[in-house]
């Protein structure tokens, strides 16, 4: 990838075409997140219930992580700061708790 913004556009193309070829995969995938904010102890910071220490932040499917490890090949898929965050803000749907 060259540049930060062609990386966010490949990012957003992935995973728009994972929810275009796998509708059904996603809609069940969304399903299973929805269950995973059900189940947080702690619903603003995502911890999980009977685990003090682990945090969930998000989750994303694992055709959509292939593709991006993938072709960033070496690259950290997050990478450079303030990936994650704006990941989120993107696609909230994928955030656990209902705030980051």
């Amino acid at each position: 990838m060259t540049t930060n913004k062609h990386r966010r556009e490949f990012i957003c193309d992935v995973v728009e075409k994972y929810k275009k070829d796998y509708p059904e995969d996603y809609k069940k995938f969304l399903d299973i997140i929805e269950y995973k904010r059900s189940e947080l102890k702690d619903k603003k910071l995502a911890k999980v219930k009977g685990n003090d220490e682990m945090r969930l932040v998000a989750s994303i499917p694992q055709g959509i992580l292939n593709v991006l490890n993938y072709a960033l090949e070496d690259e950290k898929i997050f990478e450079p700061k303030g990936e994650l965050k704006w990941f989120i803000k993107k696609f909230p749907q994928f955030l656990i708790p209902r705030s980051y």
